[in-house]
């Protein structure tokens, strides 16, 4: 009997929610936006069916409004990285893109953000696997370039580590909505700076040599992630062992245990999400190699990067250059700044004496298509 009653109701609104009237109702809800209704309503869609998990604080996606006091140059959209929240660019998109004129949606990448229970406030079962991951992302990228396809002005995406990679697939999916594209420490690969195991690593790298010597293996980190994850692998069990950061993560960046303050995502993973991350960056540099349109790219990384492979940015940026006529930017911070970039939130002890220069260059890149100078050194 609910069930009827809630059918005849939602007939009886379908008018109203498709009417011109409604359509003026929701624009007088957004008096100062330049953005079309069509375009409100599938941002709103898309967010509230984010919503319908239980999310962390800083963990939903969030339109950021350019500056009314400015001319109106376009919309952006940016993806957060692995096991963050669209929180890890509030600094950057409030004063610096939302002042030169962009509206800025910040996207929640899957299985990113959902409280989990007893209190943990996260739920890292949730991330993609290996088994899974293609049909999530796709998922994902379709919605947000459908969304960008309404979307007024002068059209960017970009994204930083994992999030780097989902930007990469939306303009692989649909290259004529976008005109630039940032990639920041994007994650096609698992580093392999220090190719040995030794006894700084942490937890979870310790593991995987104790993997490695039980199998008789003689490989690196990112291949031995690959092995454990495959479903046929009699160890595939391990690969969706929880993992951590550490209690630097829990402690230093989240403010306690149960995330009162500081960060918000995940301190807690699994390596079936790493492979999952590592099997969309072969699919990313399959897609490179073939001859496509692509827009203006610009990648930035970290040397020596110990999280994301800098030979593949650099292949990625190769593969780009050669078989997409796209013009190509890549360049390097000194390897004492970390993976996450444009993040204030992690490691916040440590000098982060890029930050303010990156901010600059990456809204000038934003702006008119500027290349991105990585010329700061710590001081």
């Amino acid at each position: 009997m609910r069930l009827n009653s809630l059918f005849v109701l939602a007939l009886a609104a379908t008018p109203f929610l498709f009417s011109p009237q409604s359509h003026a109702s929701l624009a007088e809800s957004h008096p100062k936006s330049n953005q079309s209704i069509e375009f409100r309503m599938a941002w709103n869609q898309y967010v509230e069916t984010r919503e319908f998990n239980c999310l962390q604080k800083n963990c939903s996606p969030k339109l950021i409004q350019a500056d009314s006091k400015v001319p109106f140059r376009g919309t952006i959209a940016l993806y957060h990285g692995f096991t963050a929240c669209p929180q890890q660019f509030f600094e950057w998109t409030q004063n610096y893109l939302s002042k030169s004129g962009f509206d800025v949606l910040l996207a929640l990448l899957p299985g990113h953000g959902h409280e989990g229970l007893n209190q943990s406030m996260e739920d890292p079962m949730a991330l993609p696997k290996r088994e899974n991951w293609k049909a999530l992302d796709l998922a994902e990228t379709d919605e947000i370039n459908h969304i960008m396809s309404l979307a007024a002005g002068t059209r960017i995406i970009g994204g930083v580590s994992v999030g780097a990679e989902l930007a990469a697939l939306a303009a692989f999916q649909n290259p004529t909505i976008y005109s630039r594209i940032l990639l920041l420490s994007p994650f096609f690969r698992l580093s392999t700076e220090t190719k040995e195991f030794n006894a700084e690593d942490p937890l979870w790298v310790r593991e995987l040599q104790n993997i490695a010597t039980f199998l008789h293996l003689n490989t690196t980190k990112p291949k031995l992630i690959d092995v454990i994850s495959n479903p046929k692998n009699w160890f595939h069990s391990i690969s969706n062992q929880i993992q951590t950061w550490g209690d630097g993560c829990k402690l230093t960046e989240r403010g306690g245990y149960h995330g009162n303050a500081g960060r918000a995502g995940y301190c807690n993973f699994t390596l079936n999400a790493i492979s999952a991350a590592q099997a969309l960056g072969l699919e990313l540099m399959n897609r490179a190699a073939s001859p496509a349109q692509f827009p203006d790219v610009q990648i930035v990384g970290v040397e020596k990067d110990p999280t994301a492979a800098t030979s593949s940015m650099i292949k990625f940026a190769e593969l780009i250059k050669l078989n997409n006529q796209a013009q190509v930017n890549i360049c390097f911070y000194s390897k004492e700044a970390n993976h996450s970039l444009m993040s204030t939130y992690d490691s916040p002890a440590e000098n982060k004496f890029w930050l303010k220069s990156l901010y600059q260059e990456a809204q000038n890149f934003m702006n008119t298509g500027k290349p991105i100078q990585c010329s700061t050194r710590m001081n």
